[in-house]
């Protein structure tokens, strides 16, 4: 239950205050409810290196995009939710080991 209420919280929370300083939707309520699902299946260490994953992704990712597409960077949208899947599909396929390196980390 904490693996996905605590990531889920932070991402609303996050995407809140975007909103309230930007006065524009940066994530919606779909990458909210994607983190929870991720979270209970992955449990909190997995869903923040599944974060960091599909943020890392996204911004390679996203930046290439704009690039060969020539989209206006201030105007365009990125679907966060995809890097996000992507993230997630790592961390089930390393079985554990990027988790456990990146819990290595932290202590």
């Amino acid at each position: 239950v904490a693996g996905a209420l605590i990531p889920a919280f932070a991402i609303w929370l996050l995407g809140w205050f975007f909103e309230k300083i930007r006065h524009k939707e940066y994530l919606g309520l779909g990458d909210v409810k994607m983190i929870a699902m991720m979270g209970a299946f992955l449990g909190i260490s997995g869903v923040i290196v599944t974060l960091l994953l599909g943020s890392l992704l996204g911004s390679i990712g996203g930046f290439a995009w704009i690039r060969i597409t020539r989209k206006d960077p201030a105007t365009y949208y990125l679907p966060f939710a995809t890097f996000l899947g992507a993230g997630a599909l790592i961390v089930v396929a390393a079985h554990g080991g990027i988790t456990g390196w990146y819990e290595q980390l932290l202590r």
